[in-house]
């Protein structure tokens, strides 16, 4: 829950890890058994969900975007999200628009 309330902010693994104080290592296994995927894929997972949703409003920046969601890198985001969703944030945001 941390994780889908703050994915706007920069997460890390380690600082996850150390609210609970746990090694990054341990976090990260038992993360990976309770979720089934790395807490780095989850962040990315909730953060394309997110872009997702603010890209099927009308008249939204990719580059606000991508910052709204926690990417410090708007090409970063752009190729995170043609990897996820298959499509590039412009053709999604064009084809989902609301």
């Amino acid at each position: 829950l941390y994780i889908e309330h703050n994915y706007s902010q920069n997460l890390s693994v380690a600082s996850l890890a150390s609210m609970y104080s746990l090694s990054v290592g341990y976090f990260s296994k038992l993360f990976k058994q309770i979720t089934g995927v790395t807490p780095n894929e989850y962040i990315v997972m909730t953060r394309i969900t997110a872009a997702k949703e603010k890209l099927s409003r009308k008249n939204v920046r990719i580059t606000d975007v991508a910052t709204e969601c926690g990417f410090s890198d708007s090409n970063y985001f752009a190729m995170v999200f043609k990897k996820s969703v298959g499509i590039t944030p412009k053709k999604y945001a064009t084809n989902h628009t609301k």
